[in-house]
């Protein structure tokens, strides 16, 4: 979908991020070359005072403005440590945030074996929601905000009503792990779906053609990286 922009995109700095190896490889897949700097923001919102929607765009936005933040003091203060911000280049950057959505609960990641076993126990044999937050942004030479845009995305899922042995092994994996839900799609924890209604990718923290889409639409609307 990328291929008529990429020569034009991979010309600018394009940052991810995220330390999440699925958002890495599933925007691996569209063409774009990015480095992943994660942002540092603590992802501690008040989960009662939003809906699972604004949640979600909250902890995204949260991590966007703090990206957006440590590129301005790098460029500022011309830090040697930090040579891909040395050179003037427009620049891309991308965020965003995963939760699992079950009912009046907002599901991240595991924080212990028996936290892991307990939300894979909750999500077994039901069906839960999938959402997703990311946020584009364009940034001129100073890193100045020119253009900015946010996608939602959510997908459905069933899961297979599965035994506690199936679970106790599988947190034993450590697969459990660094993902909301504690299920990665891409492990052994594929036989525990039934069926997805919506885009597969969300389920690895990126709804890759929700992104293409609207990259696209930016890039034709602010002419960006037009000479």
């Amino acid at each position: 979908m990328l291929s008529p922009y990429l020569s034009k995109l991979n010309s600018a700095r394009i940052i991810l991020a995220s330390s999440s190896v699925g958002r890495q490889r599933i925007l691996a897949q569209s063409g774009l070359k990015f480095i992943s700097s994660p942002s540092t923001f603590a992802e501690d919102l008040p989960k009662s005072s939003f809906t699972h929607e604004e949640y979600v765009k909250k902890t995204a936005e949260g991590k966007l403005n703090d990206k957006l933040e440590e590129l301005r003091k790098i460029c500022e203060n011309g830090d040697s440590a930090q040579d891909f911000m040395t050179t003037k280049e427009p620049t891309i950057v991308i965020v965003g945030d995963t939760v699992i959505s079950y009912q009046d609960q907002i599901i991240e990641k595991a924080e212990d074996e028996q936290h892991a076993a307990e939300i894979l126990r909750l999500l077994s044999g039901g069906t839960h929601d999938c959402i997703s937050s990311v946020f584009i942004s364009f940034l001129d030479k100073d890193m100045n905000v020119i253009a900015q845009k946010d996608i939602f995305e959510k997908t459905t899922i069933e899961l297979h009503d599965y035994s506690d042995q199936v679970i106790e092994d599988f947190v034993k994996t450590g697969k459990a792990f660094g993902i909301s839900g504690c299920y990665n799609i891409n492990t052994e924890a594929a036989t525990f779906v039934k069926s997805i209604n919506g885009c597969y990718y969300n389920l690895g923290g990126f709804p890759l053609s929700s992104f293409c889409l609207t990259l696209i639409d930016m890039l034709e609307e602010t002419g960006f990286l037009e000479e």
